[in-house]
């Protein structure tokens, strides 16, 4: 279904699907944001990372191009009990922006709510690009994770 929700200055596109949970009630799950300035991926792209290894080699190979060849510190998490959740809108104008609206555990089914903002057509911008990205450190899932992604266009008029 889809639905358009006027909100202020700004129009909702919300996309949503149906999803037949096994268990009744829904859980939002604790998580943390990790900010990923340096990371430059091509295209729109999303990633489930399970291990310190892969980590390491995403980290690196999509930010070694674009550090000047220094090296780089990649950022320590417990796999053990967590799981790295990434994701961006690969090239984009500056004033694009990924954000994580809510995670929810809804019995086999680990759901990551995003939300894209991008400028309308009536919003003054520079001409910078930007990739905006986003990753999620979550407990781990013995779920599968899916994304629900609504946008949400400004309006600046």
């Amino acid at each position: 279904m889809l639905k358009l929700i006027a909100i202020g200055q700004a129009t909702l596109i919300l996309l949503t699907m149906h999803i037949t949970p096994t268990m009744a009630a829904e859980a939002d799950l604790t998580h943390s944001v990790i900010r990923l300035p340096g990371v430059r991926v091509a295209g729109p792209w999303s990633r489930i990372i399970y291990s310190q290894a892969e980590w390491d080699t995403f980290y690196r190979e999509s930010t070694f191009p674009y550090n000047g060849g220094t090296n780089v510190i990649v950022p320590e998490f417990d796999f053990a009990n967590n799981t790295v959740v990434a994701g961006g809108l690969g090239s984009a104008h500056w004033a694009s922006e990924v954000m994580v609206r809510r995670v929810i555990g809804n019995g086999d089914t680990l759901n990551v709510g995003i939300v894209v903002l991008t400028p309308g057509p009536d919003c003054l911008v520079g001409q910078m690009i930007n990739y905006p990205t986003l990753a999620l450190l979550i407990p781990k899932p013995n779920a599968k994770i899916a994304f629900g992604v609504s946008h949400v266009v400004q309006n600046c008029k």
